[in-house]
């Protein structure tokens, strides 16, 4: 039973900490606004709502989306590997892959790191199943 919960959980980190991710990069994350005057004098406000994509972003912020990346898919693989082969090597790589993704959601707070926090909980759960099925053994 802890072995399927690991499984469906890990998957789950995958699927929600990929569409966080998706959200965070392609989504309306940042809103601008901006005046002009124009040549008869009259005053126009422009506002709107812009992504991580559209916006020039630093050498470091795509690392970090890229790792981010990895991150999620990695937690997803390592659930599914651990769930049928029962690795102690695999669980290491578990908690510290939920480790690092914890990391993300602080980091992220004031940002993206909402995005992530359902998938960061995942983590924990598959983290923590597949540590009591080891147990079980």
């Amino acid at each position: 039973m802890l072995r399927r919960i690991e499984l469906m959980s890990g998957l789950a980190t995958g699927v929600l900490g990929l569409l966080g991710w998706a959200y965070a990069v392609f989504g309306p994350t940042s809103r601008y606004v901006g005046s002009a005057i124009r040549s008869n004098g009259r005053t126009t406000t422009v506002s709107g709502s812009t992504s991580v994509v559209q916006r020039s972003l630093e050498p470091l912020g795509v690392v970090f989306f890229v790792v981010l990346f990895l991150v999620v898919v990695s937690v997803a693989a390592v659930a599914y590997r651990h769930s049928r082969r029962r690795g102690k090597a695999a669980l290491t790589i578990l908690w510290a892959l939920t480790s690092l993704l914890w990391i993300s959601v602080v980091l992220g707070a004031a940002s993206i790191g909402v995005l992530l926090l359902p998938a960061a909980l995942l983590a924990t759960i598959t983290s923590v199943a597949g540590s009591l099925a080891r147990t079980q053994e």
